[in-house]
């Protein structure tokens, strides 16, 4: 039976050597290394380990992480925010965020997504999806969970 607990790097339970060996197997496992935060630091909100048998079997963590969201319909908005960028994404560094995500609607037009994919890439954002499945818990009324 699994077990989950928070990680600890305090006291008795040093749970930092364990936790670094599964990681460095599932970076064996993909090929690549893989990003790997302090877990007691900021952004990272909770780290959980999984038990089994009082043997560390594996975990997860939760990272805080912005999400840009424009609001309205100008373009000029979309180039005058090109050039903002740099100093919102410096200010978001500054306090210990590590990644910022994105999402363009489908919905909206071809030449518009054309338009808004330019200013990202021109900005340092890139498009992930061929390299990464996403997936989203809505947990606001009405969403997945609401």
């Amino acid at each position: 039976m699994i077990k989950f607990r928070q990680y600890r790097e305090d006291g008795s339970a040093n749970d930092k050597f364990d936790v670094r060996a599964l990681h460095k197997q599932t970076e064996e496992a993909i090929g690549r290394r893989m990003d790997f935060p302090p877990l007691t630091d900021h952004p990272v909100l909770r780290a959980e380990v999984a038990e089994r048998d009082g043997k560390i079997v594996g975990g997860f963590y939760l990272e805080s992480c912005p999400e840009v969201c424009f609001f309205g319909r100008d373009a000029e908005v979309t180039l005058s925010s090109m050039h903002h960028a740099k100093e919102t994404f410096l200010r978001l560094k500054e306090h210990g965020f590590r990644i910022v995500r994105l999402e363009v609607p489908r919905a909206i037009s071809d030449d518009e997504r054309r338009m808004i994919r330019r200013a990202l890439k021109a900005v340092g954002f890139r498009e992930t999806d061929s390299e990464n499945e996403h997936y989203i818990l809505d947990m606001r009324p009405g969403g997945s969970l609401g």
